[in-house]
């Protein structure tokens, strides 16, 4: 149930993701509006040819993808899993975005096969230590503004309620 939860969630993020990305100029994706034909070509080398390194924007690799990790990672952790599920939770949903979401438009990038699932597993486990710590003795209003922005998992599975639990590891 949790499972299905958060990947519902992470459902939502990447299609918030993809449309933010659709909607950006050229220079910030990368991306064309191809036609079908041309989709479909890329999906067979999608799963055909080895990933690529990505001349992607620094903030895209180094800011939006561990940040899209780490909201993968917060999907499951702030729902009680532990450290190294949250970590394959994100591992999984990184591969799909690759692979799935973004494998259409160009070639799965290394950067970011690396950097979402592993970086962004990080920056989850340390973002979330922060929020539970904040939980403890009830949210300030600049508080629950910082768990909206950087954890919006968190916000949205248990609200703005005290951590019942502590992390678990």
């Amino acid at each position: 149930r949790k499972f299905l939860r958060a990947q519902w969630q992470a459902i939502g993020l990447d299609a918030i993701s993809m449309s933010l990305l659709f909607v950006m100029p050229r220079e910030v994706s990368n991306w064309s509006v191809p036609d079908a034909g041309l989709v479909r070509a890329q999906y067979r080398r999608t799963f055909t040819k080895l990933p690529v390194f990505d001349s992607d924007v620094w903030y895209i690799n180094y800011i939006g993808h561990p940040f899209q990790g780490a909201c993968y990672y917060n999907a499951m952790r702030s729902q009680g899993a532990k450290f190294w599920q949250a970590g394959l939770f994100a591992l999984g949903n990184s591969l799909v975005w690759e692979y799935v979401g973004e494998g259409g438009m160009e070639q799965p990038s290394v950067q970011d096969l690396v950097v979402t699932p592993f970086v962004g597993s990080l920056l989850g486990e340390l973002i979330h230590h922060g929020t539970v710590q904040l939980s403890r003795n009830g949210f300030k209003w600049y508080e629950k503004v910082f768990v909206c922005l950087f954890n919006p998992m968190f916000a949205i599975n248990n609200g703005f309620n005290y951590a019942k639990k502590p992390c678990q590891l």
